[in-house]
């Protein structure tokens, strides 16, 4: 189950984030993803599972599917320089993870 995987990465970079903010509670994961995911509902569900007893413990999850290769074309320096492989770190894009992990483009949280 690839989304067990998925989820326990989130989960933890969500974590150790809203402890560099010192959050009390995350209330929300946002996810942008691949449209080519198809494990949306057992994301959700093994984020909920994994949070439980964290300061993630009730967050809403939403996930929007995006096209990565639209994503690309969008961005001048990955439409020119799209066979660099790892990107430069200076390279900011908001779709700069689909290049690592193929379908994951952004996570942000909203905490308090």
């Amino acid at each position: 189950m690839h989304s067990l995987g998925l989820a326990q990465n989130i989960l933890q970079a969500a974590l150790i984030e809203a402890e560099k903010h010192q959050a009390r509670h995350i209330r929300a994961i946002n996810m942008k993803l691949d449209k080519g995911f198809s494990e949306c509902d057992s994301l959700q569900f093994c984020l909920r599972l994994f949070s439980r007893g964290t300061i993630a413990d009730g967050a809403r999850i939403d996930i929007e599917l995006v096209d990565i290769k639209q994503q690309d074309k969008d961005c001048s320096y990955c439409a020119v320089n799209k066979n660099l492989s790892p990107l430069p770190e200076r390279h900011n894009c908001d779709h700069l993870d689909a290049h690592q992990t193929g379908e994951l483009l952004s996570v942000i949280l909203e905490i308090d």
